[in-house]
């Protein structure tokens, strides 16, 4: 997933530097990075296509995703919504299909 940012983020649980912005931009695969940079706001592309499996995502990246493709990843599970379900209530049921629900 690629961020935008300037600077050093540093990572206070781990008490070392998170991530260095080169040029702007500061790419990583790693899901911990990934969600303490969403967590802290930086903007990021949101979606990283070697993501297969949006349970695997937090609702924040959820958001950024189209809701056509939020609705073929329920269909493709099997789980059913309304067709008036707005983007919240898609990803509510991609979360709650993710916890087994």
């Amino acid at each position: 997933m690629n961020f935008k940012g300037n600077g050093l983020v540093w990572d206070k649980e781990k008490n070392k530097l998170l991530c260095k912005f080169e040029n702007g931009k500061y790419e990583t695969d790693d899901k911990r990075e990934q969600k303490i940079l969403d967590d802290l706001g930086y903007e990021s592309d949101g979606y990283n296509d070697e993501i297969e499996d949006y349970k695997d995502l937090s609702a924040s990246q959820l958001k950024r995703v189209n809701n056509d493709d939020l609705r073929a990843y329920l269909d493709k599970h099997e789980v059913e919504y309304t067709e008036d379900a707005t983007k919240d209530d898609l990803i509510a049921l991609i979360k709650g299909e993710s916890d087994g629900e």
